[in-house]
């Protein structure tokens, strides 16, 4: 390791008392890790209370200076090899067995944005995902499930605070609850988790009643608000009751009696939490969530499971699991607009409940104590049940060790780190012991029970027998009442007092036991029918085993034949792609070649647009030569006014026009006089040259270049060799000859030869 590393200073440890309060418990800690598949992490696990918090390279402090290594310690680290529930066990479990016993208990998440928040809170409905929220509920109701009373039985009454109805409310309202509901589809794909804890009096009837507050810019809204799930509902306000309990007026509290129906609730508000799309995180939570479940709990009836009519005897548990949005810096995010507005709220909320946490630490060492600034946001002011009252409070730390958040981690670290010194008082026992002579069943079995047996009266009529006839004993509800009449008669046959006291004293441990064989009996069957549900699921898996080894049996056969033609296939492909990479190759070179004369004949220059439009217009005259019955043209017609003939321009429609290029006249150097009457004549835009220059052809369009010979007898002949100028890719110019027309000289008494 490296030697700059330092350990993390915790401000609160200073003057702290060697000896804690024992009504009093610090606020824990857990750190999770984001799993990581990246270079360089910034966070690494040292052990299973340590996390070292490693600084990227490049990243320097303020003054310049590197930052150092640092070591945090909590009370758990987790990182990637811990799955959902072991998050769960290490950090609800307890808090459960809390509520179960009448007490209080907060968990919340805390975290840069995309750390993992949610996902460790709720996750999803799968074995492997399945987060903190669903299995609490499921632990929940696992461990009451004896001593849950009807629907409509408890109520709140909007105070913060709860009532029993009589039974005969309660059957009406009941009554009325039928009526509205509305059959829910239940997840049967979801995972339920199996674990109970123990520590649940269940000489107590209980309901369990969910809310889903969101704290949204600052504002409370009900997530299970009755209204369309389009529309917004209205902010709510928070109050303190009689008792200096902070709570949301107006908030609907739905009673619910299994965690299906819990996770339905959980699923409607869902659909009403605010999350949108930002640059560091797909979903991310634009606000706070706070899910509560609250137990309520009064003694029970001894006949029946059915809460007495004493609202001051009840106890009420709370459990609040809160989701808090992740802390961001605009400068990452770019967010504008509603989603900066938001940000700022959320950071805000978040720094106010670092200052309530740092004031309640200074309180801790001073005598003379200073206000919490707990009303400065919503959310503050709904913790302060759990810091200012009674309950355990644990925080779990959600870190991601991409070191992109390494600065934020440093703050939420240090930032959790401090808060293990905040201590909270210890919830105390609320509920009584009831010291009852129930032998050891559920009391919502014993009340069945008693109430079938009391039912049941002795027969009028027992003979006396010699021998009490036990195979008559099916363990009916008359077992009890057919012993002790037999047991009395005997005994006044024989005269024996005694037998009365026996009676007297055994008659409640004989019934005790027999409950208690009946409960097993119960229990008995309930596993046989499970073990008959088993034994039907295992016949058809092994029915399903058997279909899935014929069909994989059938897949491998062809699977063979399909590996016989493979090779052929395999060559037949490798030959068509080699003919078809012949063949784009060849393809490739003549288009390289077709756009390679397209960019010569398309070229800016005059030169090559004069050539253009040489070529289109010796198709058309090509067309012209051809007339309507196949006879080529009259060579008269083709003649220049200027007696300048170019067959290029065959016709007075096709003429060039004075504009048009210049013909180069190419002259002899020293050319000799002739005297002709006819004459070559240029046209107007020719221009004469006797020293011809390269420069010369590139600005011409046709060349003409004059020759003149002298024969044996002195006669003069003067041919002028035309011809086109033509640019080349070399940048130069060529011409290609097309025509010679010729002027010659002849002696009149030189006789001629007639064709």
């Amino acid at each position: 390791m490296s030697t700059n590393r330092k350990r993390a200073h915790t401000p609160g440890e200073r003057g702290k008392s060697k000896h804690k309060r024992s009504d009093k418990e610090s606020l824990e800690v857990v750190c999770r890790l984001t799993p990581y598949e990246g270079n360089n992490p910034c966070l690494i696990l040292a052990d299973e209370n340590t996390v070292e918090c490693t600084p990227p390279v490049g990243v320097v402090q303020r003054n310049g200076q590197p930052n150092a290594d640092k070591v945090y310690e909590f009370g758990r680290v987790l990182d990637e090899t811990d799955t959902q529930k072991d998050v769960f066990e290490r950090c609800s479990v307890d808090l459960i067995e809390h509520l179960v016993a009448g007490k209080n208990a907060l968990l919340f998440t805390y975290g840069v944005t995309g750390s993992g928040k949610t996902y460790t809170m709720t996750g999803s409905s799968s074995r492997n995902q399945c987060g903190i929220l669903p299995r609490t509920l499921d632990t929940i109701f696992n461990s009451i499930q004896h001593s849950v009373a009807d629907k409509c039985v408890f109520f709140p009454t909007g105070k913060n605070a709860f009532d029993i109805r009589d039974k005969r409310e309660a059957r009406e309202e009941q009554r009325r609850y039928r009526l509205n509901s509305q059959e829910k589809t239940i997840d049967e794909d979801r995972f339920i988790e199996t674990k109970k804890v123990d520590g649940y009096n269940d000489d107590y009837a209980c309901a369990v009643f969910v809310s889903y507050v969101e704290i949204y810019n600052n504002y409370c809204y009900d997530l299970l608000d009755n209204g369309p799930v389009e529309q917004t509902p209205p902010s709510l306000d928070v109050h303190m009751d009689a008792n200096q309990m902070v709570y949301v007026g107006k908030l609907r509290e739905v009673e619910v009696s299994n965690a299906d129906e819990a996770l339905q609730i959980l699923a409607q508000g869902d659909t009403r939490r605010r999350v949108c799309d930002t640059l560091l995180n797909k979903e991310s939570s634009r606000s706070h969530s706070v899910f509560t479940i609250r137990l309520v709990m009064a003694p029970s009836m001894e006949e029946e499971l059915y809460p007495v009519q004493d609202a001051s005897r009840i106890v009420v548990g709370q459990l609040s699991l809160v989701d808090l949005a992740g802390s961001e810096r605009a400068k990452r995010t770019l967010n504008t607009g509603d989603r900066l507005n938001e940000a700022a709220k959320i950071n805000q909320s978040l720094m106010t409940l670092r200052q309530c946490f740092e004031k309640l630490r200074k309180n801790q060492r001073r005598a003379q104590q200073e206000s919490v600034p707990y009303r400065d946001t919503k959310l503050t002011y709904l913790f302060k049940n759990f810091f200012e009252g009674t309950g355990k409070v644990r925080m779990i730390i959600c870190a991601n060790p991409r070191p992109d958040d390494y600065e934020e981690n440093l703050n939420v670290l240090s930032f959790a780190e401090e808060s293990q010194s905040v201590e909270t008082r210890k919830g105390v026992d609320r509920l009584e012991n009831m010291g009852g002579s129930r032998p050891p069943v559920p009391r919502k079995f014993y009340a069945g029970w008693n109430h079938e047996i009391d039912r049941c009266r002795p027969p009028a009529l027992l003979d006396p027998l010699e021998v009490f006839p036990w195979e008559d004993v099916n363990r009916r509800s008359d077992d009890i009442s057919m012993l002790r009449e037999y047991s009395r008669r005997r005994g006044e046959e024989i005269g024996d007092d005694q037998i009365h006291i026996l009676l007297n004293g055994l008659g409640e441990g004989l019934r005790s036991r027999l409950c208690v064989s009946d409960y097993e009996g119960s229990i008995i069957e309930e596993l046989k029918v499970k073990e008959e549900e088993l034994n039907e699921q295992r016949t058809s898996d092994a029915a399903l085993i058997k279909k899935l080894k014929r069909e994989n049996a059938s897949l491998r056969s062809r699977l063979l034949v399909y590996e016989e033609d493979n090779g052929d296939r395999v060559e037949m492909e490798r030959e068509m792609r080699r003919v078809r990479e012949e063949e784009n190759e060849r393809i490739r070179v003549q288009r390289g070649r077709v756009e390679k004369t397209l960019e010569i004949a398309n070229g800016g220059t005059s030169t090559v647009a004069t050539l253009r439009n040489k070529f289109n217009e010796r198709n058309e005259m090509t067309e012209q030569q051809i007339g309507s019955e196949g006879r080529p043209m009259r060579e008269g017609k083709m003649a220049d006014r200027n007696g300048y003939y170019d067959p290029k321009f065959p016709g007075t429609s096709h003429r060039r026009s004075q504009s048009a290029s210049r013909v180069l006249d190419h002259q002899p150097t020293h050319g000799i006089p002739t005297g002709n009457i006819l004459r070559p004549k240029m046209p107007t835009n020719s221009r004469k040259t006797r020293n011809l220059k390269a420069d010369e052809l590139k600005s011409s369009a046709a060349y003409v270049l004059t020759h003149q010979e002298v024969d044996d007898e002195g006669n003069i002949s003067t041919s002028l060799i035309k011809g086109d100028c033509i640019p080349t890719a070399g940048g130069g110019t060529a011409v290609c000859f097309n025509i010679i027309e010729k002027v010659t000289h002849h002696s009149p008494t030189k006789a001629t030869t007639r064709l």
